[in-house]
């Protein structure tokens, strides 16, 4: 096992070849999952240039990467958990794509989104109003590397 900052990391990113990542085994919620993103990441800006998103284990070797990247590793961990769905959506401001976001929703229907390494819950019941909670001119369900 390796170990990063002094935390022996068990748990499993699933990618199209199910690959074993650095998480701490003490991120089990969308909590510590906020708290173990806001304490070993940062966010890097967009490059120029650049198309496809990391992946999730380059985000998590970069200890960083710009919002979509950061949106479509909260997904692949969240949808890796029992119980909760979530998407990324990029929001779009005058044609362009000006922010990206996962959103979800919890085991209990309590709807969520990160941004970034932000935790923001969203007083909605639907996903149609979570969707829509989230403005800008246009939103539009983004992939994910796999």
């Amino acid at each position: 096992m390796s170990k990063l900052i002094g935390f022996t990391f068990l748990f499993l990113i699933l990618t199209s070849n199910v690959q074993a990542q650095e998480i701490p085994e003490w991120v089990k919620n969308e909590y510590s999952l906020r708290n173990w993103l806001q304490s070993q990441f940062h966010y890097q800006p967009y490059k120029s240039g650049r198309v496809e998103c990391l992946r999730p284990e380059e985000v998590v070797k970069n200890r960083g990467g710009d919002c979509r990247d950061f949106a479509c590793l909260t997904n692949t961990i969240l949808n890796s958990w029992t119980g909760y769905s979530s998407e990324v959506y990029g929001i779009f401001y005058k044609d362009k794509v000006g922010h990206s976001v996962c959103l979800f929703q919890r085991p209990d229907g309590k709807w969520y989104k990160f941004s970034n390494t932000d935790l923001i819950p969203l007083n909605v019941t639907t996903k149609e109003e979570a969707i829509k909670s989230l403005g800008g001119i246009r939103v539009k369900k983004l992939p994910c590397p796999q």
